[in-house]
């Protein structure tokens, strides 16, 4: 998705249940959601994530990430997340267990709903890209919780039209 820039760079992103695969592998659930891909460290819950590409006017750099305007619903069910995998062509790396800590505990995963926000240019253009992560596990609950809408905002300032990285604000988040 590119969506070209504003004053204030916005947009509001949806999912909902119907967005919503499910499916099992040896004893561990596997939620993929429409228009998003796969995405985890080794051991780490394998959770889908969306990339939304922003249009960023030369000669400006993202100052801060907000986002507003959360929902989030909790899906019905218990979860046990499969553990995101090793990149292995050859298939021949051990298993990656669910690494004890994250799937012990009752925080959020991931800790953000957004990550990997960087800016790159090129062909005269400026692309700011953030992931966005619809889905956040509980995992020692085994719950799921459903970003149903959210709302991107991000604040601009002059800068330099290099690669750049943001660590996005965090927000209290309404359930």
């Amino acid at each position: 998705m590119l969506l070209p820039a504003r004053a204030v760079p916005e947009t509001t992103v949806t999912f909902s249940m119907a967005d919503i695969d499910f499916s099992q592998t040896d004893g561990y659930d596997i939620l993929n959601v429409e228009g998003c891909h796969l995405e985890g460290e080794p051991g780490q819950p394998l959770l889908p994530c969306k990339a939304i590409n922003f249009v960023i006017p030369r000669g400006q750099d993202v100052s801060e990430i907000i986002l507003e305007d959360v929902e989030k619903i909790t899906l019905p069910g218990n979860y046990y997340i499969y553990p995101a995998q090793q990149d292995n062509p050859e298939n021949d790396i051990d298993f990656s267990e669910p690494d004890p800590d994250t799937y012990g505990s009752t925080d959020p995963f991931p800790p953000s709903l957004t990550s990997n926000a960087h800016a790159t240019t090129g062909w005269g253009w400026k692309l700011y890209q953030v992931l966005i992560w619809p889905l956040e596990y509980i995992p020692a609950k085994r719950e799921i919780w459903l970003v149903e809408n959210l709302t991107i905002r991000l604040l601009l300032r002059s800068g330099t039209d290099g690669e750049q990285e943001i660590v996005p604000r965090s927000i209290d988040m309404q359930e």
